[in-house]
């Protein structure tokens, strides 16, 4: 009997939205989503490349550790295992 191979889970929800309740105390007032200027300002990049995770829906390994790292984050890093490229 052949061994089944491991695959990577599929994220049920989107990377938005796990950023999103990652920091509830930064939402935008409008749509009560994440407020990207101020992610970006932290991570000391662009918006355009936070907007590039969210289109793939992938966040680099390196910028995912950084993320759990920034004070008041929620989320452990095995959250964004799956999203990672």
């Amino acid at each position: 009997m052949a061994a089944k191979k491991k695959t990577a889970k599929t994220p049920k929800i989107s990377l938005h939205a796990v950023l999103t309740k990652a920091f509830p105390d930064h939402l935008t007032v409008k749509h009560q989503v994440l407020d990207i200027e101020w992610l970006a300002k932290k991570l000391k990049i662009t918006s355009e490349a936070i907007y590039t995770w969210f289109r793939d829906d992938k966040i680099p390994f390196a910028r995912a550790t950084a993320v759990c790292k920034i004070a008041g984050c929620q989320i452990e890093l095995d959250v964004l295992l799956p999203y990672c490229k």
